[in-house]
This record gives structure tokens, C-alpha cells and sequence, in this order.
């Protein structure tokens, strides 16, 4: 049924009918506007995932950052030990190069 442009007579009744009609027909024709634009924004919303799945997304990236923390946790691990070992390899070298220098000087005091 066409839209009617204005209401059949100055009837306060037909004018509020009329606008009653008008203010349904908007509403109607905003929802379904609505409606398309927000399937569209969630198409492209969804398209920016993995098999528009955005929680296998979310749980991909909790994966990758548990990773990351144990990652971090080794490095650290072994860098505690490298400098433990350096350390104690320094130590060994500087006792050695005493014990030498002791030798040396002991020999040549005979």
C-alpha cells in the first residue's frame, strides 16, 4: 500500500492515524536498515578471523603467550646458569693462575 502524504482531513483522529502510520512505516524501514548494516559489520567483523571464529583467535593468542612466558623462563634459566658457570670457571682460572704464579716463585726460591 503507497505511502499517503498527508492525512485524509483535518480530523485530529485522521491527523494521529496518519502520523501513526508514518511513525510505524519509519520505524519499520529503520529496523530493517539496522538490521542489513549490522550483518554487514558482522560479516566484515568475522572475516577478520581464522575461520571467522574470533574465540579460536582469542585462545590462539592465550597459547602463544603462555608460550612466550615459558620461553622467557628458560632464557632466564639458562642465562642464570651461564653466568654461574662463568663465574665459577673464572674463579677455577684465577685460582690456577695463582697456583702457578706460587709454583714459579716457590721453584725459583730453591
Amino acid at each position: 500500500m503507497p505511502r499517503q502524504n498527508h492525512p485524509e482531513s483535518n480530523d485530529p483522529r485522521d491527523i494521529a492515524d496518519f502520523v501513526d502510520a508514518r511513525l510505524d512505516d519509519m520505524e519499520q524501514r529503520l529496523v530493517e536498515h539496522m538490521d542489513t548494516k549490522f550483518g554487514e559489520v558482522r560479516t566484515i567483523f568475522l572475516s577478520g578471523f581464522p575461520e571467522g571464529d574470533p574465540i579460536l583467535h582469542r585462545e590462539y593468542h592465550k597459547e602463544q603467550i603462555e608460550l612466550m612466558k615459558s620461553r622467557k623462563a628458560l632464557n632466564r634459566a639458562v642465562l642464570e646458569k651461564l653466568v654461574s658457570g662463568g663465574a665459577w670457571s673464572a674463579l677455577l682460572a684465577m685460582a690456577a693462575a695463582l697456583w702457578m704464579w706460587i709454583q714459579s716463585h716457590m721453584g725459583s726460591a730453591k
